[in-house]
Order: C-alpha cells, then sequence, then structure tokens
C-alpha cells in the first residue's frame, strides 16, 4: 500500500510530468527506443523524501506504553505473589505456633486439673489429720488432767538449799493446819518442785492419795480467804523463816488449762464477769450471783463469749 501511494505520488508530481512529456529522443541517442517508463527508470530524478503523516507513530507509542504497562504489571504481580506465598508461610508458622500453643494449654489444663484434685485430696488429708491430732490432744489433755486429779499446787514457797521430800512435806503438812484441815504423811502421795520459768521460784506439787483429801484442802483454802479477807494464807502462818510471802494454792492444771485459766481472768477483768474459778482441771466463768456457771474447756469457748457480747 506505501508503495503505491509512493509511486502514485510520484506520478503525480510535477517533475515527473515534466519528464513524462519531455521525448524520448532528449535522453539519449542511442536508444531511442526506450520506453517512457524505461526511461524513468535509468534516470536519477532529484525528489524530496517527505515523512509520511499516518497512525504508526501513536499506534508504536500506544504499543510501547501498554508494553511498559504490562511489564509494570508483571513486575507487580510477580511482586504481590512473593508476598502472598510469604504470608502464607508465615500463616502457617503461626498456625502451627496457635496449635502447639493450644497443645500446651491444654497439657497444662489437664496437668492443673490434676494438681487442683491432688490439693483438694491432700486438702482432706490435712482435716483429716488436724482433726486426728485434735482427737489425740483431747485424749492426751484428758489423761494428763486425769494423772492430775489429786493433785495441787502450792505456790510462792521460797526454796530451800538442801531441800528434801521431807522438808517439803513438812510444809505441806503445816500448810494444813493452817488451813484448819488435818494432813497426815500417809495421805501424801508424793510431794515435789514442779519446773517453771527461770527466775520464778518452782511450786511445789503435793499429790494426795484421793481426789477427796484434794477437795477437802481447795475448800479450806477458799473458806479460809473469805474469812482473812484482810490477811490470807502466807509464809509466816506456815513457820517457813524469811521475808513473809503470800501463798497461792489451787489444783495443779495442765499447760493448756494454764492459759485458758489466765484468759479467762483477763475476760473476765474485760466484760465485768464477777467469779471465775477451777474445779476437777476446767476453767469456769459466772458473769454475776445466781447466774448458771460457764464451763470453758477451750478458747473457742472464750471467742464464742465475745461474740455474745457485741
Amino acid at each position: 500500500m506505501d508503495k503505491f501511494l509512493k509511486n502514485q505520488k510520484i506520478q503525480d508530481s510535477p517533475s515527473t510530468s515534466k519528464v513524462l512529456s519531455t521525448p524520448a529522443s532528449s535522453f539519449s541517442g542511442s536508444a531511442p527506443n526506450l520506453t517512457a517508463t524505461e526511461a524513468l527508470e535509468n534516470v536519477n530524478i532529484p525528489y524530496r523524501n517527505k515523512r509520511l503523516r499516518n497512525d504508526d507513530g501513536n499506534i508504536s507509542e500506544q504499543t510501547s506504553f501498554l508494553e511498559q504497562l504490562q511489564t509494570m504489571f508483571d513486575k507487580w504481580e510477580e511482586k504481590q505473589d512473593r508476598r502472598f506465598k510469604d504470608l502464607q508461610v508465615t500463616v502457617k508458622e503461626i498456625k502451627e505456633q496457635n496449635d502447639s500453643i493450644a497443645d500446651s494449654v491444654n497439657f497444662l489444663a489437664a496437668q492443673n486439673k490434676e494438681l487442683e484434685d491432688r490439693l483438694n485430696k491432700l486438702e482432706q488429708e490435712r482435716k483429716a489429720h488436724l482433726s486426728y491430732i485434735q482427737t489425740l490432744e483431747d485424749k492426751m489433755e484428758g489423761l494428763e488432767r486425769s494423772s492430775r486429779s489429786t493433785s495441787i499446787e502450792v505456790r510462792n514457797i521460797p526454796v530451800k538449799n538442801p531441800e528434801t521430800k521431807s522438808d517439803l512435806c513438812n510444809i505441806i503438812i503445816n500448810t494444813g493446819k493452817a488451813l484448819n484441815a488435818n494432813i497426815s504423811p500417809a495421805e501424801i502421795k508424793d510431794v515435789y518442785r514442779a519446773y517453771s520459768k527461770p527466775g520464778t521460784t518452782k511450786p511445789i506439787v503435793v499429790e494426795f492419795t484421793t481426789n477427796i483429801k484434794k477437795d477437802e484442802i481447795l475448800t479450806s483454802v477458799k473458806k479460809h480467804n473469805r474469812d482473812h479477807r484482810g490477811k490470807k494464807l502466807t509464809t509466816a502462818q506456815l513457820r517457813i523463816t524469811g521475808p513473809e510471802t503470800p501463798v497461792f494454792i489451787s489444783e495443779w492444771l495442765t499447760p493448756k488449762m494454764k492459759r485458758i485459766h489466765f484468759l479467762a481472768r483477763d475476760f473476765m477483768k474485760t466484760y465485768d464477769y464477777s467469779y471465775c474459778w477451777t474445779s476437777r482441771g476446767c476453767v469456769y466463768l459466772r458473769k454475776k450471783e445466781g447466774a448458771p456457771a460457764i464451763r470453758i474447756i477451750g478458747e473457742t469457748d472464750l471467742n464464742k463469749l465475745k461474740e455474745q457480747q457485741k
């Protein structure tokens, strides 16, 4: 098509017309028989080769732009594919980690449940053991209280060096005389100094042969103190040389009941109770004259009374 247009333009140009209108004899004398076309092909005809204006340039530019765009898109797509693959790998790793975490959580939950069951079992065993220990302590307390059921404690008697059981026995006999209660040596099963805190006088423990004799001595002590409020029993009345000091006689309580007795006396002063005493190894409280006696065998009993006072 381009060649046709070019030939067409050549035929239509003035130069071509002029040449074609020139007689054939004017080109060459040796070849007068050449046709016009042959003469035209053998003659160099000068003419301007103009650039043809058509849409090829725009098409080429569009094609180049589309190719660049396609290249960019391919690169972007390739880059997105790589990112998508990396993302897939990352998601897979996260999923594997989540699965591992889930397995760990399930394992820890199972262990926690096992530990919780064991803890509950140990707590039940602990309660059972505490209950059993409390039962044993109560039995021991009962046995110890029973072993002291015939004994009294005489406090604040100075120690004599050297001191024999005969000396202690004479002190107890003289104490009975001061209380108007006859005590014979045959009624004393044992007598000795008990342990006490450092810096304090060791009390004398007297074990009688019968509970009856013990109760008789304690009753005599209460009567003597009630009849001699201004002058209670002292070492001078027991014919003990040295400074005159007050003498206290009571039941020989177990260590537990001694503490309960101390707490009960403090409770009596705090809450205006009138009486606090011991009998047969137990502690009793009474709010006022004529009120019922309250037996105190543990700190829980005192705590219940405190709750009632609120």
